[in-house]
Parts: C-alpha cells; structure tokens; sequence
C-alpha cells in the first residue's frame, strides 16, 4: 500500500511540475503532506501507532 501511494504522489508531482500548475514549492510540500495523510500514516510512537 505505502509503495503504491509513493507511486501516485511522485505521479502526480512530476505532473504538476511539467505542466507548470503550480509553483514547485507548494508541490513539493502539498503532495507529500496530502498523501501522507491519505495513507492513514498517523506519526505516532507507541504501540500500533504509525504506518501500517
């Protein structure tokens, strides 16, 4: 699953960035954020917390 939503999220920058939609900056730090999120990756430290 995490493999599969890298796939995406690289997709979608190289994209964004060859169609010149948005400024590099806001892509480099929206995509990954966003899909991050979506992956249901919390950033916890205890037990089960985390990507899974």
């Amino acid at each position: 699953m995490a493999a599969l939503v890298g796939f995406i999220m690289i997709a979608l920058i190289v994209i964004l960035l060859l169609k010149g939609k948005m400024s590099p900056i806001v892509v480099l730090a929206v995509i990954p954020t966003s899909a991050l999120g979506r992956s249901g990756c919390t950033g916890g430290h205890g037990a089960g917390d985390g990507c899974q």
